[in-house]
């Protein structure tokens, strides 16, 4: 049965419910107020107050006569010591094995950056061009009926000199790399070409025949203070300064036979760098200054080849081509050639490997400056 006081389970015959004491077979209390009698009140109260001061006298708070109210100190509460694991052998994480680097990747294949600046003939005469380093966005910098030829960029790219036939006879000028403000250098009877400027833009090498035949020039980049630098027996001509300004590079034998000297900038201390009984020329200094560029026909085909800058260590890049240039970073060299007919202008890895025709015309396309 139910035990109608607590509502708990109880055996059939129990007279008395083990759960609460209520009597079975009759009916379940009242709910109470469970309220407490007044004595118990009473009786309450005092049992509070006893605990209450008990305590208070136990702390210190209440004091008995003639007793110290110093305070003592709370018992110390011990505590059982944790037990720690001992540390754990922390191992570097494994390094994940990462697809190749597309920022590396792109550095590596990265295409070659600058303009190139060039003659072509693509209008019926020479004129003055500059193109994007991969042969495209050609655009023409000058328009005239006569020859503008030699292109050569300033250090800084800001303005080119070339020689020109546009007053009757050939003349260096400068011009602004747009092709505007052309300034005429060089004022003479007789012939002035192959211009190149310093590393520090204050001079521009040249060659002329004003003295009869071709010899190398030097004058301030406004045209004055003209110098001559060589007095050959033979032709001497296509200058190049090296990265640091102290030397000269050029050109100069008989027909036939040109080898590549060297001199210092104010034309002294000349050494020869090249000795055949063929054409070697157009030197052109690598950005760094240890290797030297140039043009040789000493395989039969006339071709472009490397050497350190003492002419030791010759190797050979292409087996055609002429008057090569590199690249500002010196990745790349650049030059022309005629393979199918007239002469377009070529790009090559310094190592030899790569070759690339950047221009493709009817017409030449020659003295390439990167």
């Amino acid at each position: 049965m139910i035990c109608p006081n607590c509502k708990n389970e109880v055996s059939d015959n129990a007279k008395v419910c083990g759960h609460c004491g209520h009597r079975l077979g009759s009916a379940a209390p009242p709910p109470s107020k469970r309220g407490l009698p007044g004595w118990a009140w009473g009786a309450g109260g005092a049992l509070l107050v006893v605990i209450v001061g008990g305590a208070l006298f136990a702390s210190g708070v209440i004091a008995l006569p003639g007793r110290s109210t110093a305070p003592t100190a709370p018992p110390t509460l011990e505590l059982p010591t944790p037990r720690i694991a001992p540390p754990t052998e922390t191992l570097p994480a494994p390094t994940p094995t990462l697809p190749p680097s597309a920022t590396a990747t792109a550095s590596a294949t990265a295409p070659p950056s600058g303009r190139i600046v060039y003659s072509s003939g693509r209008d019926g005469d020479s004129e003055i061009y500059v193109m994007d380093a991969d042969g495209r966005n050609s655009i023409q910098l000058t328009d005239n009926s006569v020859w503008d030829q030699s292109p050569k960029w300033s250090p800084d790219r800001s303005r080119i000199v070339f020689g020109s036939t546009r007053d009757g006879e050939s003349e260096i000028y400068i011009m602004d790399a747009d092709g505007g403000n052309v300034i005429k250098l060089t004022d003479n009877d007789d012939w002035d070409g192959f211009p190149a400027w310093s590393p520090d833009g204050k001079h521009i090498a040249f060659t002329s025949t004003r003295d009869g035949d071709d010899e190398i020039y030097v004058m301030d980049a406004d045209g004055r203070n003209v110098i001559k630098l060589t007095d050959s027996p033979n032709a001497a001509f296509s200058a190049a300064w090296s990265p640091d300004g102290n030397r000269i590079a050029f050109d100069s034998g008989a027909l036939g036979a040109f080898e590549i000297y060297v001199m210092d900038a104010d034309g002294a201390n000349l050494v020869k760098l090249t000795d055949n009984d063929v054409n070697d020329g157009c030197a052109a200094w690598s950005p760094d200054g240890s290797r030297i560029a140039f043009s040789s026909d000493r395989d039969g085909d006339r071709g472009i080849y490397v050497m350190d800058a003492d002419g030791r260590n010759v190797s050979k890049l292409t087996s055609f081509g002429g008057c090569p240039h590199w690249s500002p970073d010196g990745r790349r060299i650049v030059f022309f050639a005629d393979r199918d007919g007239d002469d377009e202008i070529y790009a090559v890895d310094a190592d030899g490997d790569n070759v690339l025709p950047l221009t493709d015309n009817d017409w030449f396309d020659v003295d390439p400056d990167w």
